[in-house]
């Protein structure tokens, strides 16, 4: 670890100066505020995950523009396709915005919010249903992801926050500042020191796309995302209390994360911090089966997440808290270069997936994408145009032109993709498979299942023009 930056105290005697003069003339003349750009920080997301905790007593000290500017990105850039599923609102001196993120500025509002502001603190930031067609569950899963979005993100700029029902998130700079230790009593076989992960900074993360792969390393990786999605950290010094990777609702940890791969099913025990066999057959295809995910099949590093009702019985919370572990997993998957997955959406029994123990009811899954075997045909294709199809969600058709054999077009003719998740896809990765006339290209991280599915339905194409 880095430890603290030089130019944090730059950041105290505000590095942009044209932050608080914007936002003055914004409030003043209900002009858009246009953030600056997000601060940089040498705290690794892995040290950020593992200082995460609860504050709920703020300083009255005022939040930096460029810090909230972080923080409002990382939020909305939690889901795959670098856009909030629902609506960001931030109030601060008296004043409610709503965050404009294609602007990256904040915009008056008069929106009729929740009143949850439980905590004096500087900042309020609520997660709030956009008025779309969007699922319960999918509110409640990208609350999941944005929340830990600010959880992780707040101690990389030395600020605090604690969830209010999922839906509001008080920042401000911690009244109190606690001191936290990595646990002496680990097992000798529990899942690698945080400082041995990748040590990415955080705002690296957020600020740009980092390049993905279509692939996935050889190292076996499992133990490393079992600990990310729902490890325990650090010691609170001055309490001995164990600190978990993500919040849980009214700290029940009502949740488990199960591994499958060819082995059989795996169940997670955080405190020994191993992975335990409960089955010895393969699940992975019961599990594509039930998600409609046909890649699931061969992923080497699959994990469910499930819930137990007797332990915490609000369906909503336990899918926030499954939305924090699929961000943290993915996080991890990024900083690794492998493309992570997950799937949620299905309404399932405990009876769904073979194996799965009494009383656990599989919520939503997070995996590492399988290897591709990508086509690069040394030979002419036959001259025409091909259509290629890929019939699992998200449903995408193209039509590829061929002429003297090599690919002379690219069109997506049918594409169900959500709304923003392709789009970035189709603008980069069409013309490099034109260009390498091939498509071993490397997929968008943020919108993998896009990639994948435009890579595969171009190969699906070609297989016609042999």
């Amino acid at each position: 670890m880095t430890g603290q930056r030089n130019s944090q105290s730059r950041l105290r005697i505000r590095i942009y100066p044209a932050a608080g003069l914007a936002l003055l003339c914004g409030m003043l003349f209900a002009q858009p505020v246009t953030l600056p750009e997000i601060m940089e920080s040498d705290v690794s997301f892995i040290e950020a995950v593992g200082k995460r905790r609860s504050v709920r007593a703020f300083q009255s000290k005022a939040v930096e523009m460029n810090k909230l500017s972080f923080l409002l990105r990382a939020a909305a850039r939690a889901c795959d396709n670098g856009r909030p599923q629902g609506k960001i609102y931030v109030t601060l001196n008296d004043r409610t915005y709503l965050y404009n993120p294609e602007s990256h500025s904040l915009n008056q509002s008069d929106a009729a919010l929740p009143d949850i502001q439980m905590y004096e603190a500087p900042v309020h930031i609520l997660l709030m249903p956009d008025g779309a067609e969007i699922s319960n569950e999918s509110l409640w899963l990208w609350r999941g992801m944005a929340g830990q979005a600010l959880y992780i993100g707040a101690p990389a700029t030395g600020l605090g926050t604690v969830t209010i029902g999922g839906v509001g998130f008080p920042v401000g700079y911690p009244e109190k500042r606690i001191s936290f230790a990595l646990r002496d009593d680990r097992p000798a076989d529990a899942v690698p020191e945080p400082d041995l992960l990748p040590a990415t900074a955080l705002s690296d993360m957020i600020g740009d796309d980092l390049p993905g792969v279509a692939g996935v390393s050889q190292n076996d990786m499992s133990r490393s995302f079992f600990w990310i999605m729902y490890g325990q950290s650090f010691w609170k010094e001055s309490s001995g209390r164990v600190h978990r990777t993500v919040p849980s609702a009214w700290g029940k940890y009502p949740m488990a994360v199960f591994h499958a791969d060819p082995g059989g099913l795996y169940q997670f025990d955080p405190q020994k911090e191993t992975r335990i066999r409960i089955y010895e057959q393969d699940v992975r295809a019961d599990c594509g089966e039930c998600w409609g995910q046909n890649w699931m099949t061969g992923s080497p590093g699959l994990f469910i997440i499930a819930w137990n009702p007797d332990l915490q019985p609000s369906r909503d919370m336990a899918l926030y808290e499954a939305g924090a572990m699929i961000y943290n997993g993915r996080l991890l998957a990024q900083a690794l270069r492998i493309q992570g997955v997950w799937a949620g959406g299905a309404d399932l029994t405990n009876q769904s997936i073979p194996g799965m123990p009494p009383g656990w009811i599989p919520l939503a899954a997070f995996g590492i994408a399988p290897v591709q075997s990508h086509t690069s045909r040394p030979s002419p294709w036959k001259d025409g145009m091909y259509t290629g199809k890929v019939t699992e969600w998200p449903e995408m058709t193209v039509e590829v032109s061929v002429r003297d054999g090599r690919m002379s077009d690219i069109k997506v003719v049918a594409d169900f993709s959500t709304p923003g998740y392709s789009d970035k896809v189709k603008e980069m990765l069409i013309p490099e498979m034109l260009h390498k006339n091939n498509t071993d290209v490397d997929g968008i991280t943020g919108s993998t299942m896009s990639s994948m599915h435009l890579i595969q339905a171009v190969e699906n194409a070609l297989k016609k023009a042999e």
